[in-house]
């Protein structure tokens, strides 16, 4: 299967705890890690830098958990994917995300998701995080893209946090929203955030059908 440069599980819980994961390489899926399908996952204080995926993943790989990922005090830097989502990481189908007090920097997505991935019927919370530096080449939401599902009741909370310098080629330099029940943006920065495409918006944040 070739996922999970690191690690890969499939319908197993996992705790990681000062995890230091450099340097790994998939061939698919999840540079570092990979998880598929009913899984809690709680991740604190580790350290996910330069892995790649040629796929989606850099990072990390997380689909169809029907559970959460719990990210604290964790830094996911320098991180690609070659020819998919989610530089950083990637997260999709019935996967939520609670990130807390973590850095997502520098990574590279050649599609969405320069920083993060997150894509059909799950929720995501980032508090105290900074999204910084994140980059997509052909797609959307440099720091972090969002695509919940058309009528599903899945909300996106940003608070507390930093979303610095990403870029993406095409809408949403920073963040990209759709179809999230509700989007709540509260006591956080956007600057220098870009949408370098021609004819692309929202440098800071691009919003459709929420």
């Amino acid at each position: 299967y070739r996922s999970g440069g690191g690690l890969y599980l499939s319908a197993t819980d996992l705790s990681l705890d000062t995890v230091d994961a450099t340097g790994n390489q998939a061939g698919y899926y999840g540079g570092a890690v990979a998880i598929y399908q009913n899984a809690e996952v709680v991740i604190g204080s580790s350290t996910f830098d330069t892995n790649t995926a040629y796929y989606s993943g850099g990072g990390l790989w997380l689909q169809y958990l029907y559970g959460t990922l719990q990210l604290d005090d964790t830094s996911i830097t320098g991180n690609s994917s070659t020819v998919g989502h989610g530089g950083g990481l990637a997260a999709s189908y019935y996967t939520d995300l609670v990130v807390t007090a973590s850095t997502i920097s520098d990574n590279d997505a050649y599609y969405n998701g320069g920083g993060v991935y997150q894509d059909y019927y799950g929720s995501g919370s980032f508090e105290g995080t900074t999204l910084s530096g994140n980059r997509t080449t052909y797609g959307h939401g440099g720091g972090l893209y969002y695509n919940a599902a058309s009528g599903w009741t899945d909300d996106l909370i940003i608070a507390s946090s930093s979303v610095l310098a990403n870029s993406a080629g095409y809408h949403g330099g920073g963040l990209y929203v759709s179809y999230a029940n509700a989007l709540s943006l509260t006591s956080s920065v956007l600057q220098g955030n870009t949408a370098t495409g021609s004819g692309y918006g929202g440098g800071g944040l691009y919003s459709t059908s929420v």
